[in-house]
């Protein structure tokens, strides 16, 4: 009472007041709203909590284009976490910004998974490409997200990993939002009288109510950005220089192969697969000189080439996979070997791969697993050229894609020369010739010429060639037969054939003719009369396109004749000058001559 007493009721019990707080920030009032349940001013105070998350996943392995690109598929899935709806939503996706110059596009949006409840309602922007437009949700519908529902995005990008100025590590993140709203759809404001707008980064995985432990990237926060794990090796292969003719009649060549990681993840365990001999089958001879001539530049790096045991036939791992090897994001090294080669055994162009790979590891060079806990592993067969990172548009062989073959360009003639018996032609002779040509290269020859000089090689013992005698016969091959060129018998500095048509491994034919010889002219005498023939043919590619070299010049094959009946041996001779079948045609014309007189009268 006014005297500071407890008041009692009828029954002496104290008379006490209670109150259910009211909704509001006036004691004595109804703040402005009222439940209809028929008291005054006992609301409850309720709790908006406004929530939106988001998570981002790698929807399935990436898929190596023939452009050597990398096509990947995202996932995100988008929930509503608070107790609020939420309204005009957004969704912002800027590829280009986070991936730089590695974005090639963007787009194929799909709302896989709807939302459930009947009063959500999303609309995609089928305009998104990540990168000039970045919001996915149509912003001219209208949008809400009610409490505890959910959608699903599907998207699919190309990227380039080992673009010039990509970044080293690829990692994304997707941005929702929304505008949090009462039951008629109004907006919510807070405190200052604002509309309570709530957003979220992206969390690596799959369960945007968690923060996704032991997902890729993961953090232990619910907003880790999705690694883009890209296991991605690129080998490019050519040969270095121009065949080299051997003594022995075969060839060398020298190829040089440029292994980079093109990923974005580093690669250890690396393999290099080089099997030559089922390749280059019966033409394979042997393989040497296997040693890397750029080694990786990265301190991270290391590997080490099997030389001592690698022969490309027998032995076909390159690499010492008794050590330790490991490839960091971007990082190459180059190396060659030599490789002999019987073109005459070939039956036509040699074309060669190397297969490179390795398995992605992360930081600490733990191996990374895929969707199915299998590790994740890299794999390339080589492209025709020096570049690992492109097509190498027009490298021999190539056709547009990453892993052409790399072809052994080996244009080579194969010439012998015959020379028969002697028959007795009044004071002179006759001797018939026979020149056999073949292609003993691995490519096509084109505009071939035979000269044989025969008036300035024999001189003044040179009478002339029998006129008619001059034909090309068996002819065997599937090229076009060379024709006898008649103006030879009057001239011979010109060619003896006419060319047809392009000539093709293995296509072969004779040329015969008959000079007669004066042995003694001018009182002359000879031990002996040697005679060779050359020719020449210049090379074309499998597409019959003219080979040409560095400074785009022909490439032609030639050679001088052998004395004897094969033209792509030594014919059981050798001058002992370092080439192979080049030795001079003997004529060797027995004859005396006896003068008579009366020495007296």
């Amino acid at each position: 009472d006014e005297n500071g007493n407890p008041l009692v009721d009828a029954t002496g019990n104290p008379i006490t007041a209670t109150d259910d707080s009211d909704n509001g920030t006036d004691p004595t009032g109804e703040n402005a709203e009222d439940d209809a349940d028929g008291t005054f001013g006992n609301d409850p105070t309720p709790i908006a909590i406004p929530d939106i998350s988001i998570a981002k996943q790698v929807a399935s392995t990436p898929v190596a284009l023939a452009n050597g690109n990398i096509a990947v598929a995202y996932e995100l899935v988008i929930e509503n976490t608070g107790n609020i709806d939420l309204a005009n939503l957004t969704l912002v996706e800027d590829l280009a910004t986070q991936f730089g110059t590695a974005l090639v596009s963007a787009g194929n949006i799909t709302l896989t998974t709807p939302p459930a409840d009947a009063s959500s309602s999303v609309v995609l922007d089928t305009a998104w490409d990540g990168n000039g437009t970045t919001e996915m949700i149509d912003q001219s519908a209208a949008t809400l997200l009610a409490v505890g529902d959910s959608f699903v995005i599907l998207f699919t990008t190309e990227v380039d990993p080992d673009n010039v100025g990509a970044p080293v590590t690829l990692e994304n993140q997707a941005t929702a939002g929304g505008d949090a709203v009462d039951a008629n759809g109004n907006p919510i404001t807070d405190s200052s009288g604002n509309p309570i707008v709530v957003t979220d980064d992206s969390d690596s995985g799959t369960d945007p109510n968690t923060t996704n432990p032991n997902a890729p990237g993961d953090l232990g926060t619910s907003d880790d950005p999705t690694p883009l794990l890209i296991a991605d090796v690129s080998a490019a292969k050519e040969v270095s220089g121009a065949p080299r003719l051997l003594s022995n009649g075969n060839f060398e060549a020298t190829y040089q192969v440029v292994i980079k990681n093109t990923g974005t993840v580093d690669l250890a365990n690396l393999t290099l697969a080089e099997d030559l001999a089922t390749q280059f089958g019966v033409a394979y001879v042997n393989a040497s000189g296997l040693t890397i001539t750029t080694p990786p530049a990265d301190p991270v790096s290391t590997v080490t080439l099997d030389s001592a045991n690698w022969n490309g036939g027998s032995a076909t791992e390159i690499v010492d996979t008794t050590t330790l090897s490991r490839l960091a994001v971007g990082d190459s090294f180059v190396f060659e070997f030599n490789v002999e080669i019987d073109a005459v055994a070939a039956t036509g162009v040699l074309n060669n791969q190397v297969t490179a790979g390795g398995i992605a590891v992360d930081d600490n060079g733990n191996p990374l697993t895929g969707f199915t806990g299998a590790p994740i592993t890299a794999t390339d067969d080589s492209d025709s050229g020096a570049e690992p990172s492109d097509t190498n548009p027009s490298a021999p062989g190539d056709s547009g894609t990453t892993d052409d073959p790399t072809p052994l360009y080996i244009p080579n003639i194969g010439l012998a020369k015959e020379a028969g018996d002697a028959a007795p032609n009044g004071d002179n002779f006759d001797v018939e010739f026979t020149l056999v040509w073949e292609n003993a290269g691995t490519v096509a020859l084109d505009n071939v010429d035979l000269t044989d000089d025969i008036s300035a090689q024999f001189g003044s013992q040179f009478v002339g060639i029998v006129p008619g005698s001059l034909a090309v016969q068996n002819f065997t091959g599937t090229g076009s037969a060379p024709a006898a060129n008649a103006v030879w018998e009057g001239d011979t500095t010109q060619s003896l054939i006419t060319s047809t048509g392009p000539l093709e491994v293995d296509d072969t034919f004779e040329i015969v003719f008959t000079v007669t010889i004066d042995p003694d002219a001018g009182g002359a005498s000879s031990t002996g009369l040697d005679n060779q023939a050359t020719s020449m043919g210049a090379a074309l590619d499998e597409n019959g396109n003219p080979l040409v070299d560095a400074t785009g010049n022909p490439i032609t094959a030639t050679d001088d004749s052998d004395n004897g009946t094969d033209p792509t041996g030594e014919n059981g001779e050798d001058d002992a000058d370092g080439t192979f079948g080049n030795d001079p045609t003997p004529i060797i014309i027995p004859d005396i001559s006896v003068a008579k007189q009366v020495a007296g009268t």
